[in-house]
């Protein structure tokens, strides 16, 4: 496990794609990363949220991101996804599948494979679940109108609490349906990246181990999972790989196994 050191060799901006992930541990005979993110700094006004943050996700791999509240977890995921539109001032690179999209409209981001789960959630409380789900689909709903219907059906089979619900009004979901809603709803883009932003946040412990498993089974899949959480044991439970973010830097970065073990991560995440 490696400490990262921002401005550490490796881990510079870059005019191309980076072809490896080029940071410290990352076996450099492995296939180009489908994410990397390079010296990411973020400003609202003066104020910096993220500082040089680096940081690579391979095919297939789930990536957790830990850390506490204000750590900068959200705004790393909102910059990578494009959907913070506020953010006056974004410095550095973000490369996806091969194209550079720190500059992309999050649309045009969207159709490249990525779908992004935020922490709020973000149901239409006013229409219905299944009405809800085909909005997740809404781009490629006058080609594909069969596929996605067939779709929402594998979406019942996978959260059968979806298909029991299927015309009642998202905002009349508890806190875990809600949540699965929009899991559910992300998938309906047919990505093959997920950012999912505290999918446990406000569940009920039999929810939050069942939404880890959605996670597992996600991965076991295909689909590349980037995963922000404080619940940082089942976060680095289910990680390939994890990072460690305080206060818009990320100060450790191993695999999920070593990171359980770290005696500073044990101290301030994992109550020991």
């Amino acid at each position: 496990m490696t400490p990262l050191v921002p401005g550490a060799p490796g881990v510079s901006v870059s005019q191309e794609a980076p072809l490896f992930g080029g940071l410290v541990g990352v076996d450099p005979t492995r296939e180009r990363p489908i994410l990397s993110v390079r010296d990411l700094e973020v400003f609202y006004g003066a104020a910096r949220a993220l500082r040089g943050v680096s940081f690579d996700v391979y095919q297939g791999e789930i990536v957790s991101i830990i850390g506490g509240n204000g750590a900068g977890k959200s705004t790393t995921m909102r910059t990578i996804s494009g959907v913070y539109e506020l953010l006056k001032s974004v410095k550095g690179q973000i490369w996806f599948k091969g194209q550079r999209i720190d500059q992309m409209a999050c649309h045009k981001i969207a159709r490249l494979g990525m779908a992004h789960v935020p922490e709020d959630r973000r149901v239409f409380p006013q229409s219905s679940v299944e009405d809800n789900l085909l909005l997740g689909a809404y781009r490629r709903f006058k080609k594909e109108r069969r596929r996605i219907r067939a779709e929402v059906d594998d979406v019942y089979d996978r959260f059968p609490v979806l298909a029991e619900r299927r015309h009642r009004a998202a905002g009349l979901l508890s806190g875990g349906e809600q949540q699965m809603l929009a899991i559910a709803r992300g998938l309906m883009s047919n990505p093959d990246f997920l950012l999912m932003d505290e999918p446990s946040l406000g569940l009920a412990p039999i929810l939050v181990r069942e939404m880890f498993e959605i996670v597992n089974d996600l991965a076991a899949e295909g689909k590349t999972i980037l995963i922000v959480e404080q619940m940082a044991v089942q976060a680095l439970e289910i990680a390939d790989r994890a990072y460690v973010l305080e206060s818009g830097v990320i100060t450790i970065e191993g695999t999920g196994q070593e990171l359980v073990e770290d005696p500073r991560v044990k101290e301030a995440y994992l109550g020991a």
